[in-house]
């Protein structure tokens, strides 16, 4: 394959990239997108491309078969494209330096964000804080939201900025800028009362910062082992607050400490509603993302995407990535409590990146184990 078929991919995958960010950045401000899903049609088709402009090998195209497979049985049943875009952007991946695709979604995303929260200031476009009543109880308050709908939805924003630039930049970083990202988490916590947001910040410094000053985490198999269980138990904990919500006491005690996120389990999306596949028309909206994604998708498309979770932190354990590793596992304790992940705009999860990164690579180990 030439050089020039080659590099017409990857400008074309960069480019549905992109727009895929500028998507996300459109949905976080008041504007409302016309046209989505030919819009999302148009960067399948470009990732469609950057794959027919990429070689692979008879065992990867037999991966990417069965993904495809699987998004369009989704598709049929669900009625829900996600899966066949989320196949293509993944499997368009390869050949693509992820740094450099990281580095284009952060910089676009922190750039976005910022206009957005500029032109609210300024009274141009968007409103600057949102009055209501947020934790019941008859009482309103006025919260900041900086162009972005809603409070909650501009410290998510900065949470993902925070998680991918730390991803991105922590062998840079010194004590001094820890802390700064802290009071930057804490004073945003000031403007918005997230608490979802506040700690999951938090969280996320202080991961990276560990593994920042102990960089001998990075070579411990047992950590590696500790984040898929603790995955598990994400999910575990999901399907318990599923199907019995507040009759557990310290789910309940949960629920007052999260503003209520977890009541839907009793309500519609709880386990009880789960299908293999889920069923056209469901278009609820919750905060409790692994939640969301058993009830729009169903439990087979949601246990392969942890499935496939579980073997990139595997992989992450053969190449020593604890900072890839460390996104993995913030983004799915994350999407316990909020569902920013689980969405049409599928340039939200930045872990698909990531398992875009490692796919060819744990499809290689796989089949040379089975043979």
């Amino acid at each position: 394959m030439s050089q020039k078929i080659e590099k017409s991919g990857k400008l074309a995958f960069y480019a549905a990239l992109a727009l895929e960010m500028l998507f996300v950045l459109i949905d976080k401000s008041e504007y409302i997108l016309p046209y989505e899903t030919w819009l999302f049609r148009f960067t399948f088709a470009l990732f469609v491309f950057k794959i027919a402009c990429t070689r692979y090998t008879k065992k990867e195209w037999i991966c990417i078969a069965f993904f495809g497979f699987l998004g369009i049985l989704s598709f049929l049943v669900t009625d829900r494209e996600e899966m066949i875009r989320v196949t293509a952007l993944v499997a368009a991946c390869k050949g693509i330096d992820i740094k450099t695709a990281a580095k284009l979604t952060f910089y676009e995303t922190a750039a976005g964000c910022g206009i957005i929260a500029l032109l609210s200031l300024t009274g141009i476009y968007g409103a600057a804080y949102v009055t209501a009543n947020y934790r019941g109880g008859g009482m309103e308050e006025t919260r900041y939201c900086l162009g972005m709908g809603h409070p909650n939805a501009l410290h998510c924003m900065f949470f993902m900025v925070l998680t991918l630039g730390l991803y991105l930049y922590n062998e840079k970083c010194k004590w001094q800028h820890y802390c700064l990202l802290l009071l930057a988490n804490f004073g945003l916590f000031y403007l918005t009362d997230s608490r979802t947001g506040v700690l999951s910040g938090a969280g996320a410094i202080a991961l990276f910062a560990l593994f920042r000053y102990v960089p001998q985490l990075e070579e411990k198999k047992a950590v590696y082992i500790g984040g898929i269980v603790f995955c598990i138990l994400c999910i575990v904990f999901t399907v318990i607050t599923g199907l019995y919500g507040e009759e557990i006491g310290v789910i309940k005690w949960i629920n007052r400490k999260v503003n209520g996120r977890l009541q839907i389990g009793l309500w519609e999306g709880g386990v009880r509603t789960w299908r293999l596949f889920s069923e056209k028309g469901r278009e609820s909206y919750f905060d409790m993302g692994w939640m969301r994604m058993f009830y729009w998708y169903g439990i087979i498309p949601a246990l392969t995407y942890l499935t496939v979770i579980g073997l990139c932190i595997r992989q992450c354990f053969y190449k020593k990535d604890g900072r890839a590793f460390l996104v993995f596992i913030i983004l799915t304790a994350y999407t316990v409590l909020e569902a920013h992940l689980i969405s049409v705009y599928i340039g939200r999860n930045y872990m698909l990146l990531l398992i875009g990164a490692f796919w060819t690579g744990i499809v290689g180990t796989l089949w040379k184990k089975g043979e």
